[in-house]
């Protein structure tokens, strides 16, 4: 998420400062004044990257509209929003940090509802698109940059019509959004801690060695001699995950089962089955969109992958850790991810740290509403008041005309009698 904020230091009073803020793979990147434009922003030319796992605290300013206030042990900052759809956003994504109360690192992060409701409604005009088992290249194919901006930035937002999204002509467009919607996720949709452990598992129960590990781009076969070459010419790229024993693929769903039960992570499962059936029905039609489970395991390796382990991992052939478990989880999708009819309630469901700071925020809104409906009313009171003042200032009493002794009244106090 990209967008110009204002900020200054929490408790010093003076000028807003307008800088470019982004916010990407759990970091927050603060970008100087030279930095004008997000066309030129290059994640390494910020002045400064508040990673967010380390958040203190989040909070909302009580007497100013739009105002965060991020607590970090780098620096704080208070964050002043133009717009209040903008606002909205960013509090549910950064709310999402606070389900960890407990002090330390905020390790696991909540899926904000406004990314959930994306991803479902994206998810939904990606299965009913007419081109989805046709078109070549899906999610491997760039689209119109600039487009997907704004339908990634009006979605998070909830300013877009998601009407529209149903009769969207490009398919690449859509598949991009996707893609950008579940690597900017606070939080993959799978667990942190749970991805390594059902990595070591699911290698442990297939058996495979640390070389086959290590394979980055084709199967388990390494035999040198010319039989296993000719062998390996002639097979699919997809062999070494269709010839997975059963009993393997059942102990990898009851991991991942388990899991689901013991983090009551049913929007997370949720959004694994439709993502990966999606991706089940782009593979069983390979021949006209040219897609294997290989090729997408490629493509969401980096997408789907731990935010904590892509930022602290040093090795590149560890980027690959996940590749064969994906490829794996898209091949027998329908077998690991039994199907079912999956609603808008049981994908976007707001976390209750989430909750919490929305309903802060509109308690807020509330009194700061009130408090300037009495001030609109007693500045009317003094306008009034001021007014009368003025009107008693400005009424003198009627003068009486000077009247001279021609016309003067003479009050007789009493009477004589006439005289004979």
């Amino acid at each position: 998420m990209e967008a110009v904020l204002e900020k200054k230091p929490p408790k010093m009073t003076g000028r807003w400062h307008s800088r470019l803020f982004r916010l990407k793979d759990r970091r927050l990147m603060v970008f100087g004044r030279e930095v004008t434009e997000f066309k030129t922003a290059i994640d390494s030319a910020a002045k400064y990257t508040l990673d967010l796992t380390h958040m203190i605290s989040l909070s909302i300013d009580k007497k100013n509209e739009n105002v965060l206030i991020i607590r970090h042990p780098m620096t704080d900052l208070a964050l002043r929003f133009k717009s209040g759809a903008v606002f909205m956003c960013w509090l549910k994504v950064l709310s999402s940090f606070t389900i960890n109360t407990t002090s330390g690192p905020k390790i696991e992060a909540s899926i904000p509802s406004n990314y959930a409701y994306a991803i479902y409604c994206v998810l939904q005009a990606l299965y009913t698109h007419p081109q989805l088992t046709r078109v070549e290249g899906l999610f491997r194919v760039s689209a119109e940059k600039h487009e997907k901006q704004d339908m990634f930035h009006r979605l998070l937002t909830q300013t877009y019509d998601v009407a529209q999204l149903h009769h969207y002509g490009n398919i690449h467009v859509l598949a991009n959004v996707l893609t950008a919607l579940l690597t900017n996720l606070p939080s993959t949709i799978f667990r942190e801690k749970q991805i390594a452990s059902l990595i070591q598992f699911f290698d442990g129960v297939t058996n495979r060695s640390k070389a086959d590990a290590m394979d980055i781009f084709h199967s388990n076969l390494r035999n040198n001699d010319a039989d296993a070459e000719s062998k390996q010419e002639s097979s699919h790229v997809d062999d070494d995950v269709a010839e997975i024993d059963v009993s393997h693929l059942q102990a990898l769903k009851n991991k991942i089962e388990q899991a689901r039960a013991a983090m009551a992570m049913k929007s997370h499962y949720g959004l694994m089955t439709l993502i990966f059936h999606l991706l089940k029905q782009i593979v069983l039609n390979e021949e006209s969109t040219r897609m294997t489970a290989e090729s997408l395991s490629r493509i969401f390796c980096d997408i789907l992958e731990s935010r904590i382990f892509l930022m602290k991992t040093k090795n590149p052939l560890q980027l690959f850790r996940m590749k064969f478990l994906l490829k794996t989880l898209i091949y027998h999708a329908y077998a690991i991810f039994p199907e079912q009819e999956w609603q808008i309630t049981d994908i976007v469901v707001a976390a209750k740290c989430e909750i919490a700071t929305i309903n802060l925020y509109n308690e807020f809104c509330k009194i700061r509403h009130q408090n300037k409906a009495n001030q609109w009313a007693k500045k009317i009171r003094l306008k009034k008041n001021k007014k009368d003042k003025q009107k008693r200032e400005s009424y003198h009493a009627p003068h009486t005309a000077d009247v001279g002794p021609m016309n003067s009244t003479k009050f007789i106090n009493h009477f004589q009698n006439p005289s004979d």
